[in-house]
């Protein structure tokens, strides 16, 4: 490793929270084995089934797993024997255990003596003697633990349940819920909540009751906290999502969904969730499935922040910092009102402040930073399909529109902006299925408000058909904008990325097959929502999943297969738009919800999820009498590059640009908006040019691997931090070569 570079690592943030530690990811199973019955013979025998059920849990490999029906004592003796090696358990003495295993090397009890860290419930049987469903409600149980994750620091109370079966006794399994909530509300307090069991009831199966209410109990708002499922889907349970086998030991299509895992919502929710229906010598080894997901930190507050001006219907709305203070601001016009736009300047903690009122907008309209001075300017596409430029004042208004020489021929013409090569100016990629082939266009920016003549791209990344969808957003984490289609008739409706090369071209990158949709109605939206230097992929439809978004991690070879749960602002409206857009300076994109017909308000959930604070300041080497200090302080005048936002004029809603151009150099460059590029540095740091970066790339990268910061905050506590931060890293990279790239330079402060 060179000086360099280790000095830099040694400079940089390790962690991407703050506050209170992480969910770090652990897996979870709710298993039902099916007890000893009498009528199980042959294949169906507890001693035939016993390997089966061992190897499905093995095999899942979960952390953390509870078990229904093992009351009789060769079940208990079988699972204790399989995984005593590896797992502690909290197995009450009751007549129907319900038995919690979890994982020595990951889990410990969090209270001692361990008798005062767990406990059992004894579910009340509202039925009196005579009552058909007084067996089906008796001796039913709850056991509880309190565990510690050794990795995270952080406590959980574990609780596994099985309540009252048969389809008429829906009362017993509604007090369930009552007595569940009074034990997490007794025993909860600081401590993350997973609830696992066999809940003998689906609210989705075909012939339901209404009044069988126990998921829906169990996932209402309570004083202090709030559930939520693992999982779900729209409609009726299907063969895809039954847990319960009722095909066991003969033809069945009656699906039910009975098992199910929960977890407080605070600042966790599930991903990875899937069902182990496998065959073990012909048959289940037992007559449910194994159900599973795995325990994370959620995205976003499942609390919104929300602001009802000028969100009425009829109104285009967009978010971009156009004061170049790091959070996103409100921007909001109405083509069928008066048609003047509104700055809503953001106050750095999510909320906004009173409009800044500008011009008339005549037509389509667009947020992107073009010249490279930090705050996002108006871009506007006349009738004659020239772009003019209104330059950002950085103050919530523009100067006078400008002839940009680009003119983006096509009614058709989808348009889209984002850093594409290595200066910190935004360029243009056009979109038109009619035109071209369906191929995209990029216009290179100059950094004075005019762009370089078009090229047309000739990659595979192009699409004839007007339900298509294009975004940029930087996936790969190298600082470019990537270029991202979906085509719901084209490969199954995959998602594909192509990787910006630096010079306005692509080239294929990755294909993912999570998130697949060949519905047109299907939406997606790409932005860093975990501060890593990495896009992530949302997936909604508002009849998919009961209008919860999926969200697909980024990472430098494309997105994560699975699934995340986002319990934050769902909606079944086909009317409602979702944004992100870092709000509160952040270093992390947050959701934003807006049905205009449902309200008018938007609906701001913040991500939790931050770029991590600056490094404390090394002691001032004072030793000559003189500060270690190299060059200028860093200024104020200077402020970080955003995304863009668009609203496009093919009906689409108005989308947040995931990349920021690069974050421009507080401690080096004048903060002059004159088109100057930012990326013109100190003598001795020349620029790289085609985007490719110089020797100095694979410390950059793993600088963004790290979670460094890709922007500073606005004019806060966080804001001074980072320029302070920029500073030291300044005065680390003038330790180096003089010959340092600037890319690298530039990255280091960030």
């Amino acid at each position: 490793m060179s000086p360099c570079l280790a000095l830099l690592l040694a400079g940089a943030p390790s962690t991407a929270s703050a506050g209170e530690p992480l969910h770090e990811p652990f897996r979870v199973m709710t298993y039902n084995v099916r007890q000893v019955n009498p009528a199980d013979t042959g294949a169906y025998t507890w001693e035939n089934r016993s390997p089966g059920v061992i190897e499905v849990i093995a095999d899942n490999d979960p952390d953390i797993f509870g078990v229904q029906e093992s009351s009789s004592e060769v079940i208990q003796n079988d699972l204790v024997a399989a995984f005593d090696a590896t797992y502690d358990r909290f197995q009450p003495t009751n007549g129907s255990p319900k038995t919690i295993f979890f994982r020595r090397a990951r889990f410990e009890r969090l209270v001692s003596p361990p008798e005062d860290g767990q406990g059992n419930i004894g579910i009340p049987n509202p039925y009196p003697e005579d009552h058909a469903c007084f067996p089906n409600a008796s001796g039913r149980t709850a056991a509880w633990v309190k565990l510690r994750d050794l990795v995270s620091g952080r406590g959980y109370l574990i609780v596994n349940a099985h309540v009252a079966h048969g389809s008429a006794c829906h009362e017993a399994r509604n007090l369930a819920a009552d007595a569940l909530h009074a034990l997490i509300a007794a025993q909860s307090e600081g401590l993350g909540v997973v609830l696992i069991g066999d809940l003998n009831s689906d609210p989705q199966a075909d012939g339901a009751s209404s009044q069988d209410d126990i998921v829906e109990l169990l996932e209402a708002p309570q004083p202090g906290y709030r559930l939520a499922r693992s999982a779900r889907h729209t409609g009726n349970t299907s063969a895809d999502t039954a847990t319960f086998n009722s095909a066991w030991k003969g033809p069945s299509d009656n699906d039910s969904r009975l098992d199910y895992i929960f977890t407080r919502i605070d600042d966790a929710t599930t991903y990875h969730q899937s069902i182990d229906r496998r065959e073990v010598d012909g048959i289940t080894p037992s007559d449910h499935f194994a159900v599973l997901a795995t325990i994370r930190t959620a995205p976003f507050s499942p609390d919104p922040l929300i602001d009802d001006r000028g969100d009425a219907p009829g109104a285009s709305l967009a978010f971009a910092d156009v004061t170049g203070d790091g959070a996103a601001d409100k921007l909001v016009w109405d083509p069928d009102g008066d048609a003047l736009l509104r700055v809503y300047a953001s106050d750095g903690a999510g909320q906004f402040g009173e409009p800044v009122v500008g011009d008339v907008v005549d037509g389509g309209l667009w947020f992107a930073d073009v010249d490279g001075d930090g705050c996002a300017d108006r871009i506007g596409r006349g009738p004659d399909f020239a772009l003019r430029i209104g330059h950002a004042l950085c103050d919530g208004s523009f100067g006078a529109s400008e002839a940009s020489g680009d003119v983006v021929d096509g009614a058709g013409a989808r348009l889209y902006f984002a850093r594409l090569d290595a200066d910190a100016c935004a360029d243009r990629m056009a979109w038109d299925p009619a035109a071209s082939g369906g191929r995209t266009r990029v216009a290179l920016s100059r950094c004075d408000g005019g762009f370089h003549p078009e090229q047309v791209n000739d990659d595979d990344g192009a699409s004839t058909n007007d339900d298509a969808r294009m975004d940029l957003a930087d996936v790969n984490g190298d600082g470019l904008a990537d270029k991202i289609v979906w085509d719901p008739e084209a490969l199954e409706g995959r998602t594909r990325v192509h990787a910006g090369v630096g010079d306005g071209s692509f080239t294929f990158l990755v294909e993912h097959t999570g998130g697949t949709s060949g519905v047109a109605s299907s939406r997606f939206f790409h932005a860093d929502v975990d501060a890593d230097g990495h896009a992530d992929k949302l997936f909604w439809r508002h009849s998919f999943r009961q209008g919860h978004p999926q969200l697909y991690l980024g990472g430098p070879d494309g997105f994560d297969a699975n699934p995340m749960m986002v319990n934050a602002g769902p909606s079944e409206s086909a009317d409602n738009r979702y944004f992100l857009a870092d709000i509160d300076a952040s270093g992390s994109h947050d959701l934003i919800a807006w049905d205009a017909g449902n309200g008018g308000a938007t609906r701001a959930y913040l991500a939790l999820v931050h770029a991590p604070a600056p490094p404390d300041p090394p002691p001032d080497d004072t030793t000559g009498g003189e500060p270690a200090t190299t060059g200028d302080a860093p200024t104020t005048g200077d402020a970080p590059t955003t995304g863009a936002s668009s609203a496009s004029t093919d009906g689409e809603p108005p989308t947040t640009d995931a990349t920021p151009p690069a974050t421009t150099d507080a401690a080096s460059t004048s903060g002059a908006s004159d088109g100057g590029s930012a990326d013109s540095s100190e003598t001795g740091c020349a620029c790289t040019q085609g985007g490719r970066h110089g020797p100095a790339d694979a410390a950059l990268l793993l600088l963004l691997a790290l979670g460094a910061p890709r922007r500073r905050a606005g004019h806060s506590r966080r804001r001074r931090e980072r320029l302070e931060a920029g500073l030291r890293l300044r005065r680390v990279r003038v330790r180096c070569s003089e010959g340092a790239p600037a890319d690298l330079e530039r990255a280091s402060q960030q």
